[in-house]
């Protein structure tokens, strides 16, 4: 499995999707964020879910177990070193010990699996609309018009930004490279929609966005003791 090199440089991005209506308000349900940092030649993936509290209760003659959500969030991490299909999961830094996961299934759980990153980053055509921004003219905004017939789609837009070039994850190389500028937001605007009873809904949109985050010292080595925990445990063959 290999482990971290020993040189430290910590960069750390957070990755957000986030579904909001036009009157402002995030639907949460449809909302998620996990970080992603890059440790020299390895990769972490920061995770928090909803703690449940497991009851066993009756219905009719049978006891089932029920899950209640919790207040309190849990936070795994999984680690694996750039290139390599398996890595090491922690639950807890202290308590649960480590385990084996499958790369390609957290992808896939994160929605950053090939297949998701392909229809984020598939061809266009030509924006039918484009704004340049930023005091050095950093920032490109493409503005895309669905396709003819389209009934639930109205627009995209991708923002790219020059500044962000040296973020290790990426959403299309191939756009990242044809603009030479780091696509990291995409917008989708979506049509209103009549449920069963033919009220019409109000427009929406989702964002898929990824920005560079700052760490106070003691989440950098919080993250940083990690990687230590992923070095030593892929030495000793997990």
């Amino acid at each position: 499995m290999g482990a971290c090199s020993s040189q430290k440089k910590l960069k750390v991005i957070q990755f957000l999707t986030v579904e909001r209506n036009f009157h402002g308000q995030s639907v949460d349900s449809d909302s998620s964020s996990f970080k992603i940092a890059h440790y020299n030649n390895c990769t972490l993936y920061e995770v928090q879910s909803i703690k449940g509290n497991v009851t066993t209760e009756f219905v009719g003659d049978s006891l089932v177990n029920k899950v209640y959500p919790s207040k309190d969030f849990i936070t795994r991490y999984f680690v694996v070193k750039n290139g390599a299909k398996t890595g090491i999961k922690y639950d807890s830094l202290v308590t649960n010990l480590p385990r084996k996961f499958p790369l390609d299934s957290l992808l896939e759980m994160l929605t950053i699996n090939e297949g998701n990153l392909k229809g984020l980053g598939m061809d266009l055509g030509r924006p039918a609309k484009v704004k340049i921004e930023g005091a050095n003219d950093d920032v490109l905004i493409e503005h895309y018009f669905a396709k003819e017939g389209s009934s639930t789609i109205d627009s995209i837009y991708r923002f790219y930004d020059k500044r962000l070039n040296d973020i290790g994850f990426s959403f299309s190389k191939k756009l990242d490279s044809e603009k030479k500028s780091k696509l990291h937001k995409i917008s989708y605007i979506f049509l209103p929609t009549k449920n069963k009873n033919g009220v019409l809904s109000a427009r929406s949109k989702i964002d898929f966005e990824i920005k560079k985050i700052s760490f106070e010292r003691r989440d950098q080595e919080k993250l940083i003791e990690v990687f230590g925990r992923f070095k030593y445990d892929s030495k000793n063959q997990l």
